[in-house]
């Protein structure tokens, strides 16, 4: 899945204010990126469109599992699951779903229970 394609899925949801879209492409093209950058979030997206597994939650998980990146934190999937709840409009259900999954990601140990951490890790 592509950035335009991203940002099309991002705009007609109108879960986050299109200002929010920009800040998150600009922190996954941040130059100390080299693995977590935005190929990564294309690879990952495409990969879950192939499985037939890319659900909104799982989409969100994606997109904001390495949004707040600073290599020498142990507190980037914490920074971001926090980035997910300040900029997204999610009911709770789905806000607890995807932050469960993304802050899974700091083990790569996923809640069995959760489907999107699962797919996710």
């Amino acid at each position: 899945m592509k950035r335009a394609q991203i940002i099309k899925r991002l705009l007609v949801t109108e879960i986050m204010h299109s200002s929010v879209i920009a800040q998150i492409i600009e922190s996954y093209n941040e130059p100390h990126r080299y693995y977590h950058n935005w190929q990564h979030i294309e690879a990952l997206m495409a990969n879950a469109q192939q499985q037939n597994i890319l659900t909104d939650n799982l989409f969100l998980a994606i997109l904001f599992h390495d949004v707040i990146y600073n290599p020498q934190s142990k507190t980037n999937e914490l920074e971001s699951a926090e980035y997910l709840k300040k900029t997204c409009k999610l009911n709770a259900a789905d806000l607890a779903e995807i932050t469960e999954a993304i802050l899974d990601t700091a083990a790569h140990k996923p809640n069995l229970s959760n489907l999107t951490s699962v797919n996710l890790c």
